[in-house]
């Protein structure tokens, strides 16, 4: 797997072009562009009066908060600094021999799996379904799902961007409670989409699902839906059955004192949170119009969350982010050595409109210039294979 492939990182960008990292718009992090809450900056700042104390332990009232936005049982939600963290603290607790992880998706996974010596078998959907699984092929992969200790899936799925389909999360779900293999199930976009809130989230999330209850995991990233990731809040809604054992190895004070006072802040900003998933669409669905009718787009992966997945037309993903980074301090994720995509792809994050328009412009440009430059190349080798041009 490749070394790094996340996103986010404006300050080496920054440095690397040397311009201030406020001058850079960054499509190659996936957070709430109405964020953050301005109840969120005002906790943090005052919680930096507190930096001299230690943070709460156990941080009761950011729990207390996290329960009611999921949904779930205070007693079954475990806060992390960070969705990162919960997932390695989740492979560490459970110590598999061997983990399925269903792609291409978010690498941590397999990264963790690999840290505590799990043997991983990853399964990529087709692209010509979307990097979509259907019921079907789920239903195929039954003896890996049961041979394994642990399932990993994300839905919404990261970079793809669309919700599994529903027929085929739940028949994971059967396959692996059958035969005792855990699932994670990584939610950490779902606040993003129409499924949310309302209580709908909660026919949506697995974690209240009917027969999951006793190996069903589930991740929720606040950092994202709060834009705050630079504090680092993740919670995991655990089964029943292992809460009591998983809780006691939460190291102490893993969530600051900045971050708890932001989060809590953040999750009682009702009316931002429900604005959130409306305005997400709305720019989504413009942007994608537009986006499909740049020369070079070949196409874009149908998608519910806040970022979209372009598929070029020819490789040079590469390129075009090198290129929009370069000529318009313009951040994407080039998906180039993304497990199970390839040269073609790009993954953008859902912006307010205003920088939707740049980003587009910027990427039309782009691309129009390097057809050009190809062009220019073909023409020039022609010219020299016929002779034109050379000394007499």
């Amino acid at each position: 797997m490749s070394d790094d492939i996340h996103g986010g990182k404006i300050r080496e960008a920054a440095t690397a072009l040397g311009i201030p990292g406020d001058e850079l718009l960054d499509f190659s992090a996936n957070v709430n562009f109405l964020g953050p809450s301005p109840r969120v900056v005002a906790a943090a700042r005052r919680a930096v009066g507190e930096m001299g104390w230690y943070p709460l332990d156990p941080p009761d009232p950011l729990r207390r908060a996290a329960a009611g936005f999921l949904g779930v049982p205070q007693e079954r939600v475990a806060l992390g600094n960070g969705a990162s963290e919960l997932i390695f603290l989740t492979v560490a607790h459970l110590r598999p021999r061997r983990v399925v992880v269903l792609g291409p998706t978010f690498t941590e996974y397999e990264r963790a799996a690999r840290a505590w010596g799990a043997e991983v078998d990853l399964v990529f959907a087709p692209e010509e379904r979307d990097f979509a699984f259907s019921e079907e092929h789920i239903e195929a992969l039954a003896p890996r799902l049961a041979a394994a200790d642990l399932v990993f899936i994300c839905d919404p799925n990261n970079p793809t961007g669309d919700l599994w389909d529903r027929r085929a999360r739940d028949t994971l779900i059967s396959i692996c409670a059958r035969a005792g293999t855990a699932v994670f199930v990584d939610e950490s976009f779902l606040a993003f989409t129409e499924v949310w809130p309302g209580g709908a989230v909660l026919r949506r999330s697995v974690s209240s699902s009917e027969g999951s209850s006793e190996q069903v995991i589930v991740l929720h990233s606040l950092t994202k839906i709060l834009t705050m990731p630079g504090l680092r809040v993740g919670a995991l809604v655990l089964p029943e059955a292992l809460a009591d054992g998983f809780l006691p190895r939460v190291p102490p004070w893993n969530v600051n004192c900045i971050a708890q006072a932001a989060a809590v802040a953040g999750l009682e900003d009702v009316e931002l949170l429900e604005r959130t998933p409306p305005a997400v669409t709305e720019a989504r669905i413009a942007a994608i119009a537009r986006l499909r009718g740049i020369p070079g787009v070949a196409r874009v992966l149908p998608a519910a969350a806040n970022f979209l997945c372009l598929r070029l037309a020819a490789p040079g993903a590469r390129e075009v982010a090198g290129r929009l980074r370069q000529q318009h301090g313009i951040l994407v994720r080039d998906l180039t050595d993304f497990p199970g995509m390839g040269a073609r792809f790009l993954r953008v994050a859902v912006r307010e409109p205003a920088d939707n328009d740049r980003l587009i412009k910027a990427l039309a440009e782009v691309l129009a210039g390097i057809a050009a430059d190809a062009f220019a190349g073909a023409s020039v080798a022609t010219d020299c294979s016929l002779g034109i041009g050379a000394a007499s």
